[in-house]
């Protein structure tokens, strides 16, 4: 992944993360966010460009279709409270990438046509410390 330019922050430790009990469930995985959260509070990482075109597929439009997707709370995303400098958290599974904390942000990014997001991508190793 290529390194966030626009980011205001110079690392992973400077986010100001919001803590929450919150976990990211899919397809029988469940990925535990708030631990996620501290490990990039706590060890410094590069804050990388997540492009948007690469996640859109899978949302899932209000009114529409789908085998799988996910699944977002749109009236949620129109909200002005979204904040689009706070990195998307991701997964690195065997199988590949996946975003495990930001999709109303990935959703507002997809809606107002933006091209990349800020993102941190965790390892394998702590990928399968936060898998439940």
């Amino acid at each position: 992944m290529k390194r966030c330019k626009g980011s205001p922050y110079a690392n992973s430790t400077d986010v100001p993360w919001y803590e929450t009990t919150e976990h990211f469930v899919l397809m029988g995985r469940s990925f535990d966010v708030n631990l996620a959260k501290k490990i990039v509070k706590t060890k410094a990482r590069a804050i990388s460009e997540l492009p948007t075109k690469d996640v859109a597929p899978w949302l899932r439009k209000p009114g529409s279709f789908a085998i799988m997707g996910i699944t977002v709370d749109w009236t949620d995303v129109s909200r002005a409270n979204i904040d689009l400098t706070i990195p998307v958290l991701i997964a690195n599974l065997t199988s590949g990438l996946l975003p495990i904390d930001g999709w109303h942000r990935i959703s507002l990014a997809v809606e107002q046509q933006l091209e990349t997001l800020p993102c941190i991508l965790l390892t394998k190793t702590e990928t399968k410390t936060i898998l439940w």
